[in-house]
Order: structure tokens, then sequence, then C-alpha cells
């Protein structure tokens, strides 16, 4: 008897030629057979399901997955124009799970160096980065025209 851990992420809102795209380094979507399995459950504007799941390629399906060459993401393109919402079930742990909508997944380094630091082709927009501190203060950063930098509480 095999034991699974299985994940599923919340509601992603979604329209035809969407494309989803799910990377979880930590977990799989293969079975225990070695077959490549994701599941992408997907429902209509009332959250109730369209009953169309995408198994693999082959499954003929109302949208088909391209898989990563090693099982550990996929991306799949909203075909239905019913469909309004998606949820992605995977196997194993989901902690590093990254799912977009119409965004790449870069697969490369971004911390480098000692000290560590993002590298050259990192670019970063600060505007909504938080910084915690021990006490579980949330603060934001921020640099004026002139490079001073600042930090102050958040607050919503």
């Amino acid at each position: 008897m095999r034991n699974y851990t299985m994940w599923t992420s919340g509601y992603i809102g979604c329209k035809a030629g969407d494309v989803i795209r799910v990377r979880c380094p930590d977990g799989t979507f293969e079975s225990g057979g070695g077959s490549i399995w994701p599941i992408a459950v997907q429902y209509n504007a009332t959250k109730a399901s369209t009953g169309a799941v995408t198994y693999k390629a082959t499954s003929g399906t109302s949208c088909d997955a391209v898989f990563d060459s090693d099982g550990k993401g996929f991306s799949i393109t909203i075909n239905d124009l019913s469909v309004a919402f998606i949820r992605i079930v995977g196997n194993g742990d989901a902690a590093g799970a990254i799912i977009t909508k119409n965004q790449e997944i870069a697969y490369k380094q971004v911390w480098v160096g000692t000290p560590m630091q993002f590298g050259d082709e990192v670019k970063q927009n600060m505007a909504n980065v938080f910084v915690q501190a021990p006490n579980d203060t949330l603060y934001t950063i921020a640099v004026d025209n002139s490079g001073n930098l600042s930090a102050k509480a958040f607050t919503q």
C-alpha cells in the first residue's frame, strides 16, 4: 500500500488563454509508478467544478499539461471559456511551490557571493518589500531619488 502526501492550492482566478505554470521542487507530479500526473481541477464562476481534470498531455481533457523534464513542474493553457478558477493538486511537500499566471518561472540561482546578494540578472522593484524585525514587526523600506534609504513601520 502506498501513502501519499498531497497538497491543494487555493482558487486561482483565470480565463481562457491564461497560462498557469507550476513548480514544486520539494514535491513531485509523478506517481509511485513513475508516470507524471498533475491534477488541475477547473471551476466555473460559482466555484463549481466543471469536471475537466488534466492528467497528462494525452488525456484528451479540455487543457493539456506540458511538463518540466524532471517531473517537478508543468504548465497548462486554459482553453475552456467557462473556466473562471483553477486549483492545483500536487504530490509530496508543498514547501517551495510556485504557481504563476501568465508569468515565466526562472530556474537560475539569484543569490550569489559572500555576503549573499542578488545576481546582476535580477531586477527587483522594492515598492512592495517588507522586512520583518525579530519582534515580528513589519517594516517597509524605500529609497528616495538621492539614494537615501528609509524604513517605516508597515500599517494596513
